[in-house]
């Protein structure tokens, strides 16, 4: 997320939201990831919210043993199931764990326009705030995560996080990559959806319905259409972690479907940062450290999703 305020810190202005990493490393992170409101199945658990703007919310392995992979959970077909929704050929979870079906046309999205109006993205806004928020740090001047990205490492307690972003480093992305913004988690990217006339709801889907909810949005299409042979860049809190699976099922299935961009996600906690620091007219994006089941810790940085290459 973001904070917006001239003359602070970066580690003040930056806000995160996250998503699964193993538990195990640093303490603050580990209990923010066991406090997570998101979990696999729709159990719940306290909000990580702790201060004015801030929105951290996570899922995740709640230990070392738990690290496995395991299938989505899914509501069971069948006469007996109770199910929600307007209907149609998608399914998902609410935070509670219950069953939605729903279509293409009921998935609500927001446009990522540049400074000159020319959509480079789309954001599925499901926080207070995402919207004034992504749009701002989209429509910077100086969008400086179009060549550039921060390493942060995250420091602090549960209720006062620091975020300390190293020296920016060339991104890894091709130059102005396709953005696409939603919350996530190990298994889940978090989409708004109308589940009924005039009621908008956050849920969850995973990667492959994700990759067939943005090939079918008109939003989507217009925005792949001006990034020609550009990379994509999910700006998806620790979607990309190695114990994650909804970057790599939504780019999986991307390329499957005939897409030749190379996917990057968040290894760790996505930051953005709105504005940078003495720059109003910049904005900047980076991720946060992450740690493996065993502890050890790997800086913060992204992965990449190349398409499978074609034999002769």
């Amino acid at each position: 997320m973001n904070r917006q305020g001239g003359g602070r810190t970066p580690s003040t202005m930056a806000e995160a939201t996250r998503g699964v990493q193993g538990a195990a490393g640093n303490a603050a992170m580990v209990q923010m990831l066991r406090s997570g409101e998101e979990r696999r199945g729709g159990a719940t658990g306290p909000s990580a919210r702790t201060r004015p703007n801030a929105d951290r919310r996570g899922s995740g392995r709640e230990s070392a043993a738990d690290s496995a992979a395991r299938p989505v959970q899914r509501a069971p077909q069948g006469d007996r199931a109770q199910t929600f929704g307007q209907g149609g050929p998608l399914d998902g979870l609410d935070h509670a764990g219950n069953y939605y079906r729903f279509d293409f046309q009921h998935v609500k999205a927001k446009a990522l326009r540049d400074v000159a109006n020319v959509l480079v993205g789309i954001s599925f806004p499901t926080q207070p705030g995402d919207v004034e928020q992504v749009t701002s740090w989209a429509k910077k001047p100086q969008r400086t995560s179009d060549v550039e990205v921060y390493s942060i490492n995250i420091q602090g307690t549960i209720q006062a996080p620091i975020f300390n972003p190293g020296p920016p480093t060339q991104a890894p992305w091709s130059n102005r990559p396709l953005y696409v913004h939603a919350h996530a988690s190990n298994e889940f990217f978090k989409i708004p959806v109308e589940v009924a006339p005039g009621t908008v709801k956050a849920v969850k889907v995973d990667g492959a319905t994700f990759s067939r909810i943005l090939r079918n949005h008109p939003g989507y299409r217009e925005a792949a259409r001006n990034t020609p042979g550009r990379d994509g860049l999910l700006m998806s809190c620790t979607a990309g972690h190695p114990m994650a699976t909804a970057a790599a099922d939504m780019a999986h299935d991307m390329h499957s479907a005939g897409s030749k961009r190379t996917w990057y996600a968040p290894s760790g906690m996505g930051v953005r940062f709105d504005p940078l620091t003495g720059r109003p007219d910049a904005s900047g994006y980076g991720s946060g450290q992450s740690w493996d089941a065993q502890g050890n810790e790997t800086p913060g940085g992204f992965v990449a999703y190349p398409p499978p290459r074609r034999g002769n």
